[in-house]
């Protein structure tokens, strides 16, 4: 598991720099992790992310799971209320925050899949294990049918719909720039115990298990796509374009998009690996092979080694 703030940090960074870098990273999945295949299509002008995942999961832990729970990140920035943006309050006062420029996170269908297939639709709650704020929903708890055995697994369906907010943490949208993390339904981290999730607060960072993802993004024609994990060749699509990315056993799903990118390709020496493509403004084709230059050795020094 990894620290979810850590990765958040590597999110503003990559907004501070202007710059994001996809490398082709491969590993083995780790054992028993959760797989996704996502579907989703942003939608510049309402600021909207639209999404479709099939979710596959192992019960990893020594007892019976009868829920699953999931993190809604945007959530965090929903409204007021929210324990996030309570918590920002009491540090720097009253957030200006429009409603057009708020996050959010909302389900639209839930289902269970195979031959136990269940409608799951409506079954769903939000819960604040760390506060008790009964407004915040960056937490989800959905109710089996029946206990999941240990070692025992299911396919879940989720159809969702995402708002996403002017970049705030590190994450969100600035004009036609978008870089996303936290962007979907992502299961909490299962441990021997059972499920330990919190909400996305201030002060409160929770850990998620490696999963594999399969992820088809779709944009608008000319928009550039810079994700996690390894381009794959894409599924015929019909109006503007779909990337498609895979990359096993990583503890999030980032990517960024805007029409504004230019790609270069280069390669790093320190640390080493393999051929690196940079997505960013027209005009910082100097600062671009720099930042990573910076970056990746100050994080393999002071934090954990780039996997390579």
């Amino acid at each position: 598991m990894i620290h979810r703030g850590v990765h958040l940090l590597a999110c503003a960074a990559a907004a501070w720099a202007a710059t994001t870098v996809s490398f082709p990273v491969a590993h083995a999945a780790a054992p028993g992790s959760s797989s996704y295949a996502i579907d989703v299509r942003l939608d510049p002008i309402a600021h909207t992310l639209s999404g479709r995942q099939r979710l596959h999961w192992r019960n990893t832990s020594d007892r019976p799971i009868s829920e699953l729970q999931f993190h809604l990140d945007f959530n965090a920035w929903r409204d007021p209320r929210s324990s996030w943006m309570r918590e920002l309050r009491t540090l720097v006062g009253e957030v200006g925050f429009s409603e057009p420029e708020r996050g959010a996170l909302d389900i639209v269908g839930l289902r269970l899949l195979g031959p136990a297939s269940r409608e799951l639709t409506g079954t769903e709650r939000f819960n604040a294990p760390d506060d008790g704020n009964a407004d915040d929903r960056t937490v989800m708890t959905v109710p089996l049918p029946g206990a999941i055995a240990p070692g025992g697994e299911l396919d879940v369906e989720v159809e969702w719909r995402a708002q996403v907010p002017r970049t705030i943490g590190g994450i969100g949208r600035v004009g036609d720039f978008y870089l996303l993390a936290h962007w979907y339904p992502q299961l909490c981290a299962l441990q021997t115990s059972g499920w330990n999730c919190h909400q996305f607060r201030l002060s409160t960072r929770s850990s998620d298990d490696a999963a594999s993802y399969d992820v088809r993004i779709g944009v608008p024609a000319g928009w550039v796509v810079g994700a996690s994990g390894v381009e794959s060749p894409p599924p015929a699509s019909g109006d503007g374009a779909t990337r498609r990315f895979t990359q096993e056993d990583i503890p999030d799903f980032a990517w960024t998009a805007s029409p504004a990118f230019v790609v270069r390709h280069g390669r790093l020496a320190a640390p080493p690996l393999p051929e690196a493509k940079y997505y960013g403004p027209p005009d910082a084709s100097v600062r671009q092979p720099k930042s990573p230059t910076f970056a990746l050795p100050s994080w393999r020094a002071y934090i954990l080694p780039h996997p390579s």
